[in-house]
């Protein structure tokens, strides 16, 4: 494998652990939400069950029977629930966290192995290693890629930013990344896929 090649197949495998990462986290994120909404929604309807106050809910616009706002509110619990099983998004959470420790094990070998000759000699491993790797993995939605892509340069220049000004807020840092991205105009160098 020569450098170039080396170069290109480090950056795919350093955006797509980057992609990885944040959808591992986002469903993650969602999957918790949705959990938390049925446990909340839950312990409201039980506390209104076991009240023994009026017969009507005062919801600020309107009064509705408790018996009524009970049987709205467990529908939405039991719909919450049902839509937490059909996203399934526990499940892709832990499939994009697996395919961000692949990334990392292929990404640590990589780093290990170097560029120049030592890449070279490895080539062949290197290879087997990254198409095992990458035929492994589940897929990033087509229509997220892009976006993915684009905050993982977006991370790459912040982190270039921040070792360039150490102590700046993150908030300052942000604004000239930005900055810098839209003065460049369109995008990095004529060639580069990855």
């Amino acid at each position: 494998m020569d450098a170039g090649e080396f170069k290109r197949r480090w950056r795919r495998i350093d955006w797509m652990l980057s992609a990885h990462a944040t959808l591992r986290d986002r469903y993650r994120w969602r999957s918790q939400a949705l959990t938390l909404a049925v446990i909340v929604l839950s312990i409201i309807g039980l506390l209104f069950a076991l009240s023994n106050g009026d017969n009507k809910v005062d919801l600020g616009v309107a009064e509705i029977k408790l018996q009524n706002f009970l049987a709205v509110l467990l529908a939405l619990t039991f719909l919450i629930g049902l839509g937490d099983l059909v996203v399934d998004w526990r499940r892709r959470a832990w499939q994009h966290a697996e395919a961000a420790g692949k990334l990392a094990e292929l990404k640590a070998l990589f780093a290990k192995a170097g560029e120049g000759d030592r890449a070279t000699n490895k080539g062949t491993e290197l290879l087997g290693a990254y198409d095992r790797t990458m035929a492994d993995l589940v897929e990033i939605p087509d229509r997220q890629a892009a976006a993915l892509k684009a905050r993982h340069v977006r991370k790459v220049e912040m982190f270039k930013a921040i070792e360039a000004h150490p102590g700046a807020p993150r908030w300052w840092i942000s604004l000239c990344v930005m900055r810098a991205g839209i003065k460049k105009g369109g995008g990095g160098k004529r060639g580069e896929r990855g």
